[in-house]
């Protein structure tokens, strides 16, 4: 299940395989003449009439591979916003179960669309690649979801609940008060990652996976240093709050966003990361496994 969670974070290696079909019209005409013209010349009419078939469905098929990035890279805000994508910067990718089907099922309606509406015959050596990676892609996710609780949400070799402090801090770009807006909504966002998380590992402990006792040790160290430090508790800013603080500065050395009274803005996400991660702590050492070493 991690597996599938993360890969939404890493669409950007899909877009390069996906550019693989995306090879420049003269060099694909080019590869495809080398390949398909016979060697003899009486037939060169008819081959190159074929090459320029082969080169208008390449080039149709590669226009709508960049429609299905677009809309795949959708699905994921953190994706965007590792590519530099201002678009949603104010959400979190939803982790729940309903948007991982969600995903699926688009990946099927867009291999079936791919399949009805693309002449394999007619497309040439890298768009070939491409189709056959798309279709390949839909097909590793499939047998991925049979096994979807089998892996674990939170142990100590991929924390993702540290994840979300470091997307904010390293990650997320605040130029204005909008950006610093989108920040602070992020972190109010965070809370219901965090919820759809812990819901996830509690399917997979009903399921019987769960992390052994020492995993778990490690998760709830970590999680409780990210709540460590005003404003969730007394001493020092948290690296939290102090990324806030740091970004909500213009140049000019006003602030950025002025926090509301009383709200889970106004003492910078204590209200929602801090609940989130104190439940999850609680459900996280009930659901880890007694015995150590041990895949459960």
């Amino acid at each position: 299940m991690k597996r599938l969670l993360l890969s939404r974070l890493l669409l950007s290696l899909a877009a390069s395989a996906i550019l693989i079909a995306c090879e420049p019209a003269d060099n694909a005409a080019q590869t495809s003449a080398s390949e398909d013209a016979p060697a003899s010349s009486p037939v060169a009419v008819d081959s190159s009439e074929s090459t320029g078939d082969v080169e208008d469905e390449s080039a149709r098929l590669n226009a709508w591979f960049e429609e299905q990035y677009e809309e795949e890279l959708a699905f994921s805000p953190i994706q965007q916003t590792f590519l530099g994508v201002t678009e949603n910067n104010d959400q979190i990718d939803d982790f729940s179960l309903e948007a991982q089907t969600e995903q699926l099922n688009w990946k099927r309606d867009t291999v079936a669309e791919m399949r009805t509406s693309f002449d394999y015959e007619q497309l040439n050596a890298d768009a070939k690649i491409s189709y056959d990676l798309w279709e390949y892609q839909l097909a590793a996710t499939e047998a991925a979801n049979q096994f979807r609780t089998n892996d674990y949400v939170f142990e100590q070799m991929n924390a993702i609940h540290s994840f979300f402090p470091q997307l904010l801090i390293a990650f997320h770009t605040v130029k204005d008060a909008d950006d610093m807006q989108a920040y602070v909504s992020r972190i109010e966002a965070t809370e219901v990652a965090l919820d759809q998380l812990i819901t996830l590992s509690q399917e997979a402990a009903a399921a019987g996976v769960r992390p052994p006792r020492f995993a778990f040790d490690s998760v709830i160290d970590s999680a409780g240093q990210i709540i460590t430090g005003a404003p969730f508790t007394e001493g020092e800013d948290s690296a939290i709050l102090g990324g806030y603080s740091a970004k909500n500065r213009s140049p000019s050395g006003s602030r950025n966003h002025q926090p509301s009274a009383g709200g889970c803005a106004g003492n910078c996400c204590s209200c929602g990361v801090g609940r989130s991660l104190a439940t999850g702590l609680r459900a996280t050492d009930r659901l880890a496994a007694r015995r150590h070493g041990q895949y459960q």
